[in-house]
């Protein structure tokens, strides 16, 4: 499968998301965010490959790309289709599905190396690091003791509520940002954008 259309088909089903969610579609925070997430994570994998050398036909996807996409869409429509539960739940005292526990797991690994693929190494460390601390902390010493999180609670708050994935920062970037980017990149592809400065120009 060529790059170039793999990437086209999923902006275009994005681009169409985002717009439908925001002025046909209501959804609730946990349907929308996480469809959000999913096509950005997505959209990473199929954009920066895993290896950019080797290979005769750079522009041709590798079948880890497609395979982490896929997964990525899957822990997205996960949580689209049974939100109402996860909405639902109390976080304390609800049970955590064992199919809840794999996808949180999931998404939390696909985030760290989405992140690796795009910054580099530094920030998956530090998220790395803060994970660990999160479930190690009775072993910290000093000031830095704490008796930690279960494991399974752990993956329930990062991923079955939007106190940690789906939190404040991707609400931003899901009801702003995404929008901002392509108003800008359809101004760009059609001139639009080069018009108006050169009626400014004019202008002044």
């Amino acid at each position: 499968m060529r790059r170039t259309y793999a990437v086209l088909a999923l902006g275009v089903a994005w681009g169409i998301f985002q717009l439908a969610s925001m002025t046909v579609i209501i959804l609730d925070v946990l349907q929308a965010r996480p469809i959000h997430l999913a096509f950005a994570l997505a959209a990473t994998f199929l954009y920066r490959p895993f290896r950019t050398g080797g290979s005769r036909d750079p522009n041709r996807l590798g079948i880890t790309d497609i395979i982490l996409a896929i997964i990525s869409l899957a822990t997205g429509a996960y949580i689209f289709l049974d939100h109402i539960r996860i909405a639902m739940r109390w976080i304390p005292v609800s049970p955590v599905y064992p199919l809840d526990l794999l996808f949180g797991i999931i998404t939390i690994l696909l985030v760290l190396e989405a992140c690796r693929r795009c910054v580099g190494l530094s920030l998956p460390i530090i998220a790395t690091f803060f994970l660990l601390y999160a479930y190690f902390g009775r072993y910290f010493p000093g000031i830095l003791f704490f008796w930690g999180v279960e494991f399974e609670r752990l993956v329930e708050y990062m991923y079955l509520t939007t106190e940690g994935l789906y939190g404040i920062p991707l609400g931003v970037s899901y009801s702003y940002v995404y929008l901002f980017i392509l108003f800008a990149a359809f101004l760009h592809e059609t001139g639009a954008g080069r018009f108006f400065m050169d009626v400014s120009y004019a202008v002044v």
